[in-house]
Parts: C-alpha cells; structure tokens; sequence
C-alpha cells in the first residue's frame, strides 16, 4: 500500500468520501423500501389494515407486473446491431458482417442480455443502474473437492481471478458518482467510485502487497457459511475511476491514509469510461431519477386500501348461521360452509341469542368508493403506461372495443418512446464494448459468421485488426419494419442522384458505402450491385442508341439535301435542251 501524498488525491477521496456518506444515509434507506414494497416485502396496505381480524388483505402487484411487463418488452429479444464506418471500405460488407457476428458472439456466449435484464430491473425499482463495460479481472471463487471433504472451505489461488471482456450490472447501492452534474448522466461526471466486497481469499489473490493492513468492515447477513453457520466478513475495496487525471484508485476505507494501488488507465479512446447509466424517468437539475415503484407506490397503495375496505364490508355482509357449543362437529359446520356463502358463528349453550347477537341493519357498498376505484385504475394506467389488457386482466363488458383499442394504442406510444431511450442507451453500451474488445484482445477469435444464401462458417477474427472508427448502434425490432425502411430510403437516394444528372459510375462507391452502412447482408448488397450495374449498362447503350439516333437523323436531311440537288440539275439541263 502507499502513502497519501498528493493533494488532488487526498481531495478526490474526501470528495468520494463525502459522498458515499451522503448518499448512504439519505438514498439507500428510501431505495431499500423501494425495494421491499416491489418484492412484496412490505404490503401495500395501511399498517391499520394489516391486522389478523382483517383476513381480505387486498393485494394487486400493480407495481410489480408493471415491471415485469416492461422488463420483458425491451430485454427479452437479442438486438440486432447496426455497423457505421466513418469512412468508406471497399469490403465494408464484410467487415460489418464480422463485427455484427462478433458482437452477437459475446453477447450469447457472456450471458450479457440476462445482465442488461437485471439492469433494467434495479433501473425500474430504484429510478437508475450502472453498467460496467470493459476488460477486466472478475472474482471467481472455487471450492475444492478436497476442501469439501475435510469440512473446510478452500480457494484456489490460481482460479479466484480471472480476465475476461464484460458487460455487467453494477448494484445501485455500490456505486456512487459525482454529484454535481444536472442529470443522471456520467457523461458529465468528473469521477465515480464502485464498491467491491471481497473474501478474505480474493483479497490475498490480489497482486498487491501488504494487503494485511486492510480490516474487514462489512458483513452479508445472505450469505452464511454451510459449515460453521457463521456469517462470512467481507473486506470493503473502493474502485475510482477520475476522469480528469485519468486514473483508476484503488481504496480501503479502513486504511483511510494509504491506498491499495494508483494506475493510469489505458483506453481505447479519448474520454472512456467504464460505466453507463440506465436511467428510467429523469427529473432535470437532479443527480437521481425517478423509479416506477416511486411513480405508481400512492396510487397503488390508495386502490388496494380501498379494495380491502370493500372486500372486509362484503365479508361482514355475508350470510350466517348459530349454533350452540357441542352442537356440530367440525366436518359437520365444514360440510355447511362448503359450497355456499354461509358461515357459522358459534355461541355458548347457556346464553340466549338475544344476549350474543345485536341487530345489524345492512347498508349497500357506498357508491363513491366505487367511483374512486375506476378513477385511481385509469391513474395506475396512465401513469405506468401499462393497461389492464396487457396484464392479462380480463376486461369489463360495457368496455367498449374502441377504447380498449385507444388504450393499446397510447400504452404502445409509450412504450415506443422508452424503446427508443433504452437503445440509445445500449447503443451506447455496445459501441463501446466494441471499442474495448479491439483494444485490449490481440489473440484471434473464434467465432460463426453467417454467410452467403444463410449458410454458417466458423472464422477466426483477431478484434485489434478490425476498424478502429466503426460505430454500433441497435435496432429496435431488427426485423423486417427495419430493413423495409433502409430499402425504402435507398430507393429514395436512387432517385435523387438520378435526377441529379450524375453518371452512375461516380456514385457507386457511395451506394456501397451506403448499404454497408444500413446493416443489410453481402448477397444483398451484391444483388443491388449487379442491379446497379446492369441499370449502368443499360443507360449506356440507351445513350449510344440515341447518339446513333441522333447521327442517323443528322445523316438523312444531307442525304435528301443531295438527291434533290441532283434532280434540280437534271431538270435545268432538260429545259436546256
């Protein structure tokens, strides 16, 4: 470990410091009852509805079907990666053939979209999650069989690291990041800091020395060793990224004047940093965004109290029959109870009904209640985006079909609009794990690219060879809407550049150029090229046949001029004579 010298890193740390606390005591206690009312950890219903007498405890999980349902809509299906070249190639087919298989390589083979999934869960529950892009060196702790027989647990040294490209989630509890910046954007963040718990084992297996100074200071009340029964002590490890200096820091807030290890960052470009952040609905001038849990938890709570009022007055409406004590057997009042809506309410032998039971008048269901339960449904709607139909909630009948189409419809915008947010988002992701794999990995890779006519050949691709200026973005749906519009927009250029005038052999680079950009297959693009050229070689002999056209018109007047000079003649020599 080394000593705290510099004065930008002792301000650095107490900036971090400062933050974490901060954060720690104002954030996390609110994003944890976030949290337990998501899971169904705390119950949506008032604390005075929550007693045993009140059996019809209703509870609808608005909160969380809402998540599940737009989880599922923009995490469920792989993308499809659209390649840009910032300059032309003449095999930017190929490459960007490559680069899609390469991508769609890592992202099934690394378990990315199940990570980018949790991501969009803790984004939807606490209002943001961070994604770790980069090249790294992961915990990967593994017990071994002998251990397992002696009753001890034991880590191989060899085996407790390893490096490896990733894309992962990052828990919004361990992750903090520069506070004065006006939206959750870490574009605009000077550093951020990623909190890492380590074993005892992982933290020997650290290529750093005196290591031994470090205390453990954290505890996972989850995690209890099979064999002692004991909970595991964890060492707590700050990871800070400083953009400005370009450094990475590695912290112990246990040895608060001394640090693990101080490096330069090496990036593939200008400006990296390893962290993107998946925010839900961001409020402006505000380091933190909203959640869903956050927007939908007073409506939600307010129906279902509403909802177990009326469930509580319906049971208490309910049919009845006494008996005395000794009367019945338990099978016979079950017997009674089954099937039907009566319930039997047992008295004492001794006292008359008149002395247990009082007069009860039964009143109706007030029709307010019933009012304010439609209108805080259309609120859930409108504010999570999500209708009843696309719960699977079976619809009232005097819904009419059109509304229930407008419903869709406006749910459909919104989820448009997210689905846009969210790609730009990946986009970013992607590109810049792109960038990381080329940079950091030499070795060639091996991996299925989909070739002419569908058919699957495995090449090797070495990642550092590929182009350094090429841009990925997704495409939402990557299906045939997609291409449909490409072609649609090649065709709208094609007569562009027709009408300009200009000779199709000047502006075909710029066609191939253009449809490697539009991410269609090679047999494809050849298909349009010999289109092209098939179109070129038409155009040319329509231009010969009208030049020749044009000399055979030229060619016939002088032809006549002639025949009628000679006939003038012969008659001025006829009249002559």
């Amino acid at each position: 470990m080394k000593t705290i010298r510099a004065k930008w890193q002792k301000e650095l740390l107490q900036q971090v410091s400062e933050t974490v606390t901060f954060v720690r005591q104002r954030q996390h206690p609110h994003w944890r009852t976030m949290w337990e009312y998501a899971i169904g950890q705390r119950p949506l219903v008032p604390s005075a509805l929550q007693s045993r007498s009140d059996i019809h405890v209703y509870d609808s999980n608005l909160i969380w079907q809402t998540i599940l349902i737009k989880n599922g809509a923009l995490t469920l299906d792989v993308p499809d990666f659209w390649v840009h070249f910032k300059r032309y190639y003449p095999n930017a087919g190929e490459l960007s053939a490559l680069i899609r298989s390469l991508l769609r390589f890592f992202w099934l083979k690394g378990g990315f979209q199940n990570e980018i999934r949790l991501a969009d869960r803790y984004a939807r529950i606490v209002g943001f999650c961070p994604v770790r892009v980069g090249y790294e060196i992961l915990p990967n702790p593994h017990v071994t069989e002998e251990g397992e027989e002696a009753g001890e647990e034991v880590l191989e040294a060899e085996s407790v690291w390893m490096e490896q490209p990733v894309i992962r989630h990052v828990s919004p509890l361990r992750f903090f990041f520069d506070l004065d910046i006006p939206v959750t954007d870490l574009e605009y963040a000077r550093w951020c800091c990623e909190v890492l718990y380590l074993t005892k084992e992982q933290l020997r297996a650290l290529p750093y020395r005196e290591l031994d100074e470090i205390q453990p200071t954290a505890k996972r009340s989850d995690i209890v060793s099979p064999i002692s029964g004991h909970q595991r002590e964890y060492y707590e490890i700050w990871s800070i990224w400083d953009k400005e200096s370009g450094t990475r820091i590695l912290y112990a807030p246990s040895v608060p004047d001394k640090v693990i290890e101080i490096e330069e960052v090496t990036t593939p470009f200008p400006g990296f940093f390893p962290y993107e952040i998946w925010t839900i609905y961001e409020i402006p001038d505000y380091p933190f965004a909203m959640s869903e849990v956050e927007l939908l938890l007073v409506p939600t709570m307010t129906f279902n109290y509403i909802r177990t009022l009326e469930l509580n007055f319906v049971s208490r409406m309910l049919p009845r029959f006494f008996y005395r004590r000794g009367s019945l057997t338990p099978q016979g009042q079950r017997a009674l109870e089954a099937g039907s809506m009566l319930q039997g309410i047992e008295v004492e032998a001794d006292e008359s009904l008149s002395n247990v039971i009082m007069p009860f008048i039964p009143s109706t269901l007030p029709q307010e209640m019933l009012l304010m339960e439609n209108t805080l449904r259309e609120d859930i709607t409108t504010l999570s985006g999500v209708t009843d139909f696309h719960r699977g909630v079976p619809l009232p009948t005097r819904r009419l079909a059109t509304e229930i189409t407008v419903l869709t419809q406006l749910s459909g915008i919104r989820g448009r609009i997210e689905q846009q947010r969210f790609d730009m988002f990946l986009s970013k992701v992607v590109s810049k794990f792109y960038h990381v794999l080329r940079h950091f990995s030499a070795e060639p890779i091996v991996i299925p690219v989909s070739g002419i006519n569908g058919e699957t050949q495995i090449v090797a691709v070495a990642p550092n060879m590929l182009p350094d200026d090429a841009e990925v973005y997704i495409v939402s749906g990557g299906g045939v809407v997609d291409r449909a519009i490409e072609r649609r927009e090649i065709i709208e250029l094609f007569k562009f550049l027709a009408q300009a005038g200009l000779p199709m052999v000047v502006w075909i680079p710029f066609i191939q150029r253009l449809l490697a950009t539009f991410n269609i297959h090679p047999e494809e693009v050849r298909a349009v090229m010999e289109g092209i050229n098939i179109a070129m070689q038409q155009q040319t002999l329509a231009q010969q046949a009208e030049l020749l056209q044009g000399v055979r018109q030229a060619v016939k007047p002088q032809g006549q001029e002639a025949v009628n000079t000679a006939s003038a003649e012969e008659e001025e020599t006829e009249d002559t004579f």
